[in-house]
């Protein structure tokens, strides 16, 4: 890995400034950060005459010491080191605590939140199994591909409605109408598409964001998404979070809502018999499925709990249930 330290150059064009580092640079810019971490790979680049393309950005920590590890970030393009922390050396590159606190309100102790290193990693590898194991199911990847593909027609009608919608805004006569741009947010659509279709997969419900851009669960999870990304260049966001103000109330607001959707998804699942459960073939019917078979054979080895025991059980069992529906949302927009 290109990585030397503090040898490493700073990214190009950002002034280091005491105690705020490099943030002042950054926000004005955080929405459209990824187009100016391609352009500062490419002039990190040149100026190393055609050598790396890795740089550091700085951002100001709330305990001031010097280069804390969670307010360094390391910017990696060149296929070598990609290659290396996410194949050859995978086991080295954990996620860190700061990485999984920043993310743990939304994504909780779910495999895309475990580290895969350290004490954690008995965790993370169990996770990977079970989810190797059903994505490896014909029964799955043939619902799976006919979701996918469903949906995809859905996402065509979305665009030639959006095309047309555009052309009659051109055509029309007045501010904004003849002689401007014919324009289409394809990006809107695709990851309205793949949460579309992430949702019909994983739980077994049509959210149908593409035929309604206003679907609250739709909305609220394109903001959580947004929030949590925020944190990172914002050192007060523990305080924030603590006392429920600024982004962090909206973002409690909306956790709230996301919460309540799958929560509703549990419910209504857990109401079916068992044998209707197993003729679905989304990963939250699958996952039911398993659940309730683990826990016929540790009643059986273990004999009857008592209702107190029932309870703290179901209640657990329901939040393993909405993180994974979380989780696996999540692994769509990704």
């Amino acid at each position: 890995l290109h990585y030397r330290g503090r040898l490493t150059p700073l990214a190009p064009g950002l002034v280091r400034w005491p105690l705020v580092r490099q943030l002042p640079g950054v926000l004005p810019i955080i929405n459209r950060l990824h187009d100016h971490c391609l352009r500062w790979a490419q002039l990190t680049q040149q100026r190393a005459r055609g050598g790396a393309r890795t740089y550091r950005i700085l951002m100001p920590s709330p305990v001031l010491r010097w280069a804390p590890a969670e307010s360094e970030f390391v910017h990696i393009s060149d296929p070598a080191c990609v290659r290396h922390v996410l194949k050859d050396a995978f086991h080295v590159y954990g996620k860190g605590a700061g990485f999984r606190e920043h993310f743990h309100d939304f994504l909780g102790s779910g495999i895309f939140n475990a580290d895969h290193v350290g004490a954690a990693m008995r965790g993370w590898r169990m996770q990977r199994k079970v989810a190797a194991y059903e994505f490896s199911v014909a029964r799955f990847r043939h619902f799976a591909a006919g979701e996918i593909a469903g949906r995809a027609r859905g996402l065509a009608h979305a665009v030639a409605r959006a095309v047309a919608r555009a052309e009659r805004e051109q055509a029309s006569p007045g501010e904004g109408g003849a002689g401007h741009r014919c324009v289409v947010d394809v990006q809107d659509l695709a990851q309205r598409y793949t949460l579309d279709a992430i949702c019909g997969i994983a739980f077994g419900v049509n959210v149908d964001s593409l035929g309604d851009a206003s679907v609250k669960f739709a909305r609220d999870f394109d903001r959580i998404s947004q929030l949590i990304c925020e944190r990172f260049p914002t050192p007060h966001w523990r305080a924030m979070r603590a006392a429920g103000v600024g982004t962090e109330g909206e973002l409690r607001a909306a956790l709230t809502r996301v919460d309540a959707f799958c929560y509703a998804i549990i419910r209504q699942r857990e109401a079916q018999p068992i044998e209707e459960i197993d003729l679905q073939a989304d990963l939250l019917s699958r996952f039911m499925v398993a659940q309730r078979a683990a826990e016929a054979e540790a009643m059986g080895d273990g004999g009857s709990s008592g209702s107190d025991g029932n309870s703290a059980t179901n209640s657990a069992y329901d939040q393993r249930l909405a993180s994974a529906v979380r989780v696996t949302a999540a692994a769509g927009a990704q």
